[in-house]
């Protein structure tokens, strides 16, 4: 057959659409999490007042700045050498970050 002639595309054995599934969801996670993650450290590090943003988290601030902490570690190790555009946008976000308390009612303050 001519490569000229429109071919049908090959069907994808069931084993092949399951892998190509999970790296179809592995970046669309690593995507929702640098998207998370960003829109979470802009919010409350670019805001006029960070404070305000903190004390409207309340006592869950310290659990969402844990998830971020563990969400920044895992991104740091995954992106570097294969995202490297976004590992520094999010590099960038993360010199945005004030020095802040963690405080034992797990609220945060900004020092």
């Amino acid at each position: 057959m001519s490569v000229l002639n429109n071919r049908a595309q090959q069907e994808l054995t069931v084993p092949e659409r399951k892998a190509k599934r999970i790296k179809r969801n592995a970046k669309q996670s690593t995507d929702y999490l640098i998207q998370a993650l960003t829109s979470s450290l802009r919010a409350i590090w670019q805001s006029d007042e960070p404070q305000d943003v903190l004390d409207a988290l309340g006592t869950d601030a310290k659990e969402l700045f844990e998830l971020n902490t563990n969400a920044l570690t895992f991104l740091f190790n995954e992106l570097a050498g294969k995202r490297d555009d976004d590992l520094a946008i999010i590099m960038e976000l993360t010199e945005l970050i004030k020095p802040h308390t963690i405080n034992e009612d797990g609220t945060v303050t900004v020092d």
